[in-house]
């Protein structure tokens, strides 16, 4: 009997994959490492990168009950599944219910993945709100981000910092195919989309709690171009997610560190963004209410609009093998 990472109640635990059976066979591929980093103490950031040896898609824990096992989590995976086939296929772009799916689904892998690494520990109150969200969890942010080139790999960052005040903050990046699944906690709301506008990304739909999806006001144009990133960008990227502009460096052996000689603050782990593009309420597709925003208004988009901004866009897939020198950190 030992606590369950979700619900926290005492129970007997289950071994659980982190990819169910129809996301492994979606994720079609071998990855070598996956590598994740982790934190020291307040204004230090990730000071040191642990490595899961093997295929990433085999990966699993021994710490959900049953219930959250074999109920709750493939409830979400099996919605999930076919929504991330074809946002990595560069099929299609999901519309936002579907999208939803797939968005709470990374909540819920990326506070799990932690569970691969005792030295990443997820505060309990964060783990119960993802447990018990009736949708998206509140807050928690989700980002599909469309990138110039084609991983032929599965590719996971997690990456926990703290703040000055003590508070636990972290961001998951998941690289498959042509695109990117960013995952991060409340505090991180407008930092992320910050982040990502300052580096000129702008190929990205955000699913901000249960009811609000983000759409960038160039979103269209930029899925047509070349202005999307690539995995390496996002990548470099990741340590800014939390807080602190670290580089990697590489060692004599070929892997990448994280250069602390700068160090990384964290003082500035809550930045404002002004959503200056499309709100739009998922339900609101579904006939329900009108869409709400992260200050509390409501705005209310036409139909068509809203339709619109998620028309059937086919990013070109260019297929190319990851440099040698990239890192499944």
């Amino acid at each position: 009997m030992a606590e369950c990472f979700f619900c926290l109640e005492d129970c007997k635990l289950t071994k659980a994959h982190l990819f169910q059976k129809r996301l492994r066979e979606v994720l079609q591929t071998h990855s070598d490492s996956m590598y994740l980093s982790a934190s020291s103490a307040a204004h230090r950031g990730v000071n040191r990168a642990l490595s899961f040896p093997g295929d990433m898609r085999e990966a699993n824990v021994t710490s959900l009950c049953g219930d959250c096992n074999a109920i709750w989590m493939q409830r979400l995976e099996i919605d999930a599944a076919p929504v991330f086939a074809d946002l990595i296929g560069g099929e299609r772009v999901p519309p936002p219910p579907e999208m939803f799916a797939l968005a709470r689904w990374s909540v819920v892998f990326a506070a799990l993945s932690s569970e691969l690494f005792r030295d990443i520990e997820m505060p309990r109150e964060q783990r119960r709100a993802i447990r018990f969200a009736n949708g998206h969890p509140e807050r928690f942010s989700t980002y599909a981000v469309w990138t110039t080139d084609w991983l032929h790999s599965v590719e996971s960052d997690l990456y926990r910092g703290v703040s000055a005040t003590g508070g636990v903050h972290w961001a998951s990046l998941l690289h498959a195919g042509g695109a990117i699944l960013i995952s991060a906690t409340p505090a991180l709301l407008g930092r992320v989309p910050r982040v990502l506008e300052d580096a000129g990304v702008r190929s990205t739909l955000g699913f901000i709690g249960e009811s609000a999806v983000y759409v960038p006001e160039d979103f269209q144009v930029s899925m047509q171009t070349d202005g999307r990133p690539s995995h390496v960008t996002m990548r470099d990227l990741g340590p800014r997610l939390v807080g602190g502009g670290g580089s990697f460096t590489e060692t004599s052996t070929g892997t990448q560190v994280l250069d602390l000689s700068r160090g990384l603050e964290m003082n500035d782990i809550e930045m404002s963004f002004e959503f200056r593009g499309r709100l739009v309420d998922p339900r609101q597709l579904r006939g329900g209410r009108a869409s709400g925003r992260p200050d509390g208004r409501t705005r209310t988009p036409s139909r068509s609009a809203a339709v619109q901004a998620h028309a059937d866009h086919r990013p070109r897939r260019q297929s190319s093998a990851p440099a040698a020198s990239a890192i499944h950190r």
